[in-house]
This record gives structure tokens, C-alpha cells and sequence, in this order.
């Protein structure tokens, strides 16, 4: 990018201050000999953000036919397929990049979450493993993971992976996924509330937090506050329909 041409310079930033038709109209302007790999990557993000996912496709595959390891294209060219309903495809793609040793940890880390999404759990176990093998920092990957590993039974190994995320927040503690996992395993339950506590301190609006802490709270048998934090989450209209759901059923209970 500092070797760049100072018209494309230019259009990059236009491009990077959501002046996207502006920035299209600079880089249609550049001559063929300072179109390089990554004037068709910025040109292709550009189209998919303009919503037109044919022709970013096509700047993103010449992107990657002129710098094969141009891994922020790949990643663009994924994204767009995807996000177009082309699944078909955009596997092709990746089983294809992967099966000339390109980007595995990228490609296992996709794969594994369509194969998830499919009910092929044992497949993606191993391709998610296989990622992590290569490198992969992503924590939603360590989430996919632990899920299946937990899905299988395989609970220590499970809390392993999600004590890897880290602690919650700037307070440190332990992060609210590890917390979320005691709580469905009713395990470190008192490490779990003062996780839940801290995230409902860092996102005060966040309804998820206090059906967490009422549901610690029911499972420690602490009815009083444990209903009243149930009502108050319930009575959150932020509150989603899959958390909405859980918070009635535990009501029902009670």
C-alpha cells in the first residue's frame, strides 16, 4: 500500500471515509498497468459493500489469480458467497485453496462451521482441531470447538478451550463463555455469578447478563433473587427469543 500509486491512494481512503461510490469512480479510472492484485482486492470489497456480489466476485478471484496468497481477498471472496447464499460454492473454494496447502488454517476454521451447521459434528471437530493445529487465534473458533467437544461429552477438554478466551474484561475474572459453561454443568457456580456480575457492569443493558445471574442464582437455591432477577430479564424487551425461551421455562419451574 505505501508503494502504491497516489491515485489509488486516493480512492483507498475515500473508499476507508464510506465514500464508496466516489472511491469506485477513482479506481475505474486507473489504468490497466496500475491494476495490481490488491487494486482488485480494495475494488472488489468495494462492489460487495455496494451490494453488487457478481462483480466483487470476480475482482476478488483475479486478485487471488494475481497473489494466490492475498488472504484478505480469500477471506472477501468467502464472505461475499456466503452472504449471497452461495455455501456450494464457497465450500468448492475453500476445499480447493486448502487442497493446494493454502490458508488451512482459514479454510479448516470455514469448513468446520458449515459442517457444524449441517449436523456433520464429527467432521467438523476435526477440521475445527485441524485449524487450531495451524494456528487459528479466532475465539469463535475455540467456541465451535468447545461446543462439539462438549456436545461429545468431552468436558474437561471443552473447559480447557474456553479458559483460553481469556479473563472478562478490564476487571480480569474469568470470561462469561467459561461461565456460561459451569452454569449448564452447575460447576464453580460462585465463579460464574461474579462473572455474570462483571459483564452486567461493563454492558448495563444487557438483559443475557441477568437471566444468567437469575439462573445462578435459582441453581444455588436462592429463590428470592433468583425470581426477581428472572422477572427483571424477562421483563427486558432486549431479551432475545432463544434467551426469552430459557428464562420461561426455568420460570415454569419455579
Amino acid at each position: 500500500y505505501e508503494q502504491a500509486t497516489a491515485g489509488f491512494k486516493r480512492a483507498f481512503l475515500l473508499a476507508h471515509e464510506n465514500q464508496e461510490e466516489a472511491a469506485l469512480g477513482l479506481l475505474n479510472e486507473l489504468p490497466d498497468e496500475e491494476r495490481d492484485d490488491l487494486f482488485f482486492f480494495e475494488r472488489g470489497a468495494l462492489k460487495a459493500r455496494l451490494g453488487k456480489p457478481g462483480p466483487a466476485c470476480n475482482d476478488l478471484e483475479e486478485a487471488l489469480r494475481r497473489n494466490p496468497d492475498l488472504a484478505l481477498a480469500f477471506d472477501a471472496l468467502v464472505r461475499v458467497l456466503l452472504q449471497s447464499g452461495k455455501e456450494g460454492p464457497a465450500e468448492k473454494r475453500l476445499r480447493e485453496v486448502l487442497d493446494h496447502g493454502r490458508h488451512a488454517c482459514y479454510c479448516c476454521a470455514r469448513l468446520a462451521e458449515m459442517a457444524a451447521r449441517r449436523g456433520e459434528y464429527d467432521t467438523a471437530l476435526q477440521l475445527a482441531t485441524r485449524s487450531f493445529d495451524e494456528g487459528n487465534p479466532e475465539p469463535e473458533t475455540v467456541l465451535l470447538t468447545a461446543s462439539l467437544l462438549e456436545r461429545e461429552g468431552r468436558l474437561g477438554e471443552a473447559e480447557t478451550l474456553l479458559s483460553r478466551l481469556g479473563g472478562g474484561g478490564c476487571s480480569g475474572g474469568n470470561n462469561v463463555h467459561l461461565a456460561e459453561f459451569w452454569l449448564r454443568h452447575r460447576h464453580n457456580l460462585d465463579k460464574a455469578l461474579e462473572a455474570f456480575k462483571g459483564a452486567a457492569r461493563q454492558e448495563p443493558d444487557e438483559p443475557r447478563w441477568t437471566l444468567r445471574m437469575a439462573q445462578v442464582s435459582l441453581a444455588c437455591g436462592w429463590r428470592k433473587d433468583g425470581n426477581a432477577l428472572l422477572q427483571k430479564a424477562l421483563a427486558n424487551p432486549r431479551l432475545t427469543d432463544d434467551h426469552r425461551a430459557e428464562g420461561e421455562a426455568l420460570l415454569a419451574k419455579q
